[in-house]
């Protein structure tokens, strides 16, 4: 910080462990003194920060800098908020938009009270997502006209679905070189087909003054400056991976990321001449100690960074560079000379610049861009507020094109017209006045520096013995994983961990916690090795939890695992589940995140399809507020899942088919007691591996599946096989509501097997009462592999009591796609109620929107209707009613 300081004291404060500065009566008022205690109270609020927070998150209701990709293939961040090493970043601007309500008779008009978010004013082209307290991930869709007549917003896509949500929320997205702080022309790298890049937050303070804010000076004072601020910048950039090929994660090691944010080790020490004695005692010897006649605050800076004794150089000050004045025009540019025009120049001569005087000519480019030198020069003549400097044309001439607040600042050198820079060796540099400097270390950083003052009163210094830079202090966050396919296709894995507010934690049984982990090296060990029917209760701290293997958890009792949402990242390499439990009780996971990225291809039938978070014959599962993902496959080939529940056990007898010997018991009315009594899988969000499947249920007595997001790990081409699959033998009770589903083959698929109809003795499966409610599925066909696998938006087969209402499906197909698509498929055994109502489809489902289809074995008087639905429907069967469908 270049301020006219009389010291700096934050780092002596640090070391004490001073936690207050108090005044006393009468006392002189020093800037020191309330610098210090601003910096015990910055040093407080970013340790407690980190403590709570950790190294990096953000908030999961605002969460800034969450890199997407959209319909264009074009990179966004999302505006919002972010925590790096305790400082908060916030974009510009940092706040959502209420959504005030929606136009009837519209599917994409909202209206707002704004059109301005922060200031920023809404455009037709801009993205924002939209989300609500019921679907809180929301959909990211494009503006496609503002009208300022009435406050409406036409967006994109089809927003219908939040029509009755709550909260509904709009949060901007903008392109990566529409971030703050970078000036025109600028921008991160984008990544090239076939490369992958990692995108990272860069932050750190820079200190403001009137220079480079001129509001801050008080004009009423005719003139003078008074306070200075910090400011945190945050910088979005991307930082390319040489080895594109290898299987890279957030949680991976990489080489670059190791070498980007290994700190400087470069080093300054402080000293004093010391007293020369002559041998003669009558002799007076000459004096010691700081020799100077004013107190002074010196700044010793790196220049140029580099390594000791090479390329690396410095500057130095005896007034911590405060002497700086801006550049009001280039009046000539010779090719060795320049002549500039100040704004003003110092009070006083001694403040004034001057004949012989080292000055660095700097803008907002030089100080935004750590790579970018500023200019070194030496004063050549003075008249009045002209200075002609001493300067290459070609180095002085940018600043002049890019008119960003030019600026001067005056530096110190041993003699007057000595060099502007000086290298930095290990060698002893005297600065005059008795004051020695000496560096030590290998590597050295632009903008590192290190400031400390000296007193003529006492003679004394500052010591500084091998200490660390003062700053530039900048700090590191990962944010994703960008890996741009051959074809054009994008994928992006978001590295950021989420926290929820403190009130929001889980409540009752999730406050007491039997065991209670933090990441760190084998976290696991406290989980494995328990006695069988052992009961635990885990919370997860937040933060990076990585395994190299699954953990199984068998024969145990109730088990109850909560963390901090995507604050607790739980992650296995190369493997296929994270969790597998078998045999258990009661399993409940709430508030964590829990991602696989593998597959295992080619498994038999009994392990087949197993998820990242694998359930075998336990009593009962739920699972709430859950971030689950899991990998592609290497193939076109069914191989994986986010969650997969299976019941193998009926009335103590193994059920057939499921790859495990045992009995066959199978009639046509199987007993209700089964081991898996219930699955609850509600609000969570679940990200499917190219042609996988999100959620796979098979014979459980209940299965209630609601409010959770389901979506294809983004490509352009990538489609997930299923989003929700129940299946099996036996399902008395099935209700789906209110689920998010996109971009599948078959976005729900409800199979009770019929194949054994024809067996007398074995006769068919059926499920009890399908309640499928008000669900939005997105369909999508690329290719004409994916056209001949099985497809439809919601599927039903063999079941004694149905409904399928108010469910919203769109098909989306690449340009040449035109086989038929079934948007509702019920096929099969029914028994007496099966009702299709309201449900609404959007695209060409080639006349099969609804299809139905009865195996001619109808019960008395059956309740067969479909009614009022917005679709084409193909339907032969005279028992059906149907009307009003449109």
């Amino acid at each position: 910080m270049k301020g006219d300081f009389s010291r700096v004291t934050a780092s002596n404060a640090k070391k004490k462990h001073y936690n207050q500065v108090l005044k006393q009566q009468s006392r002189v008022l020093l800037d020191a003194d309330n610098n210090e205690q601003v910096s015990i109270i910055a040093h407080q609020r970013r340790t407690r920060t980190i403590d709570t927070i950790g190294k990096c998150g953000a908030p999961i209701h605002n969460s800034g800098f969450e890199i997407v990709s959209n319909s264009d293939g074009e990179l966004l961040f999302s505006t919002g908020r972010f925590y790096v090493e305790g400082l908060l970043c916030e974009t510009s601007p940092s706040e959502t938009l209420s959504v005030a309500g929606f136009v009837q008779n519209s599917n994409t008009l909202v209206e707002v009270d704004d059109l301005n978010i922060d200031g920023i004013p809404l455009a037709v082209g801009q993205w924002v997502r939209i989300f609500s307290e019921e679907d809180a991930l929301g959909e990211l869709v494009q503006i496609d006209q503002v009208n300022a007549n009435n406050n409406r917003l036409r967006l994109s896509a089809n927003i219908n679905a939040y029509r009755n949500h709550h909260q509904v929320q709009l949060q901007l997205y903008l392109p990566l070189e529409a971030q703050d702080f970078l000036l025109e022309g600028e921008g991160p790298e984008i990544p090239e087909p076939g490369t992958t890049m990692l995108a990272y937050l860069e932050v750190w303070q820079r200190h403001i003054t009137a220079l480079e804010d001129p509001i801050l000076r008080e004009v009423a004072l005719g003139g003078p400056d008074t306070d200075t601020r910090t400011q945190v910048i945050t910088q979005l950039r991307t930082l390319a991976i040489e080895d594109p090929n290898s299987v890279l994660e957030c949680s991976s090691v990489i080489p670059e990321w190791e070498a980007l944010t290994a700190p400087a080790n470069g080093r300054l020490s402080t000293s004093l001449v010391p007293t020369n004695l002559p041998d003669d005692p009558c002799r007076l010897g000459e004096s010691g100690g700081y020799l100077g006649l004013d107190n002074r605050l010196y700044r010793v800076e790196v220049h140029q960074g580099g390594t000791l004794g090479n390329d690396a150089t410095f500057k130095w000050s005896r007034s911590n560079a405060a002497q700086a004045y801006r550049v009001a025009e280039f009046t000539a540019i010779a090719a060795t000379t320049a002549d500039l025009r100040l704004e003003r120049q110092g009070r006083d001569h001694i403040l004034a610049l001057k004949v012989g005087d080292t000055i660095e000519i700097s803008d907002e480019y030089t100080d935004l861009n750590v790579d970018q030198l500023e200019v070194m020069a030496n004063i050549t003549a003075v008249n009045d507020l002209i200075i002609s400097v001493a300067v290459a044309a070609a180095d002085v001439t940018p600043f002049q094109d890019r008119d960003t607040l030019p600026k001067v600042r005056r530096w110190d050198t041993v003699d007057s017209l000595a060099d502007a820079v000086n290298p930095i060796t290990n060698a002893d540099f005297e600065l005059g006045d008795g004051i020695t400097i000496t560096f030590s270390g290998t590597t050295f950083e632009a903008g590192d520096y290190w400031v400390f003052a000296a007193r003529t009163l006492t003679g004394d210094i500052e010591i500084l013995d091998q200490a660390k830079p003062h700053g530039i202090d900048r700090h590191y966050c990962k944010l994703a994983v960008i890996k741009t396919l051959a074809n054009g296709a994008i994928e992006i894995e978001d590295c950021r961990p989420l926290f929820p507010p403190l009130t929001e934690l889980p409540e009752g049984e999730g406050q007491c916690c039997h065991l209670t982990i933090s990441p760190g090296p084998s976290w696991w060990n406290v989980l494995v090795g328990h006695p069988a029917g052992t009961h635990l209760q885990v919370c997860f701290e937040p933060g990076d939890y990585e395994l190299r293997e699954t953990l199984t958890f068998n024969n145990l009792g109730t088990l109850t695992f909560f963390g901090a949402g995507k604050g607790s990242q739980i992650t296995v390499i190369n493997q296929e589940s994270v969790f597998t439990f078998e045999d258990c009780g009661d399993v409940t996971l709430r508030d964590l995140a829990i991602h696989s990225n593998a597959t295992a291809p080619n498994q038999p039938e009994e392990t087949h399809l197993n998820g990242a978070v694998t359930v075998y014959d336990c009593t009962s599962l739920i699972v709430d507020n859950v971030s689950l993902s899991c990998a592609d496959s290497d193939s076109d080939r069914q191989e994986a899942t986010c969650i997969t529940v299976r019941n193998t056990v009926v009335d103590n007898a193994r059920i057939p088919g499921a790859g495990i010997t045992g009995p066959d018991v199978l009639t046509a009315n199987l007993p209700t007691a089964t081991l898996l009594n219930k699955v609850v899988i509600r609000d969570c969000e679940l990200t499917v591996g190219r042609f996988q499947t999100g959620i796979l249920v098979v014979n459980a007595q209940m299965a209630h599946l609601e409010a959770n997001r389901i979506a294809v790990r983004p490509g352009v081409t990538a489609v997930g096989l299923q989003g929700i699959v129940v299946a099996g033998e036996i399902a008395p009770q099935v209700v789906i509501q209110n689920n998010y589903v996109n971009r599948m083959l078959q976005g729900i698929h409800l199979g009770f097997s019929n194949d054994k109809k024809d067996d007398p003795e074995i006769g068919f499966f059926q499920g009890g009462s399908i309640n499928i409610y008000q669900n939005h599925i997105l369909c999508s066909i690329f290719s004409a592999f994916q056209e001949e696998e099985g497809r439809h938006g919601i599927f039903v087969g063999n079941s004694k009591d149905l409904s399928i209402l108010d469910n919203y499906i769109q098909l989306f197909r690449a340009r040449g796609r035109n086989d038929q698509y079934p948007g509702v498929k019920v096929i099969g055994h029914w028994g007496r109620k099966m009702i299709l109502r309201n449900n609404h489809l959007e695209g060409d489902f080639g006349n099969v929107g609804i299809q139905v289809d009865a195996i001619p074995q109808k019960p008395q008087s059956p309740l067969w209707i479909v009614e009022q639905n917005i679709a084409s429907i193909d339907i032969d069967d005279a028992e059906i009613i149907q009307r009003d469908n449109v």
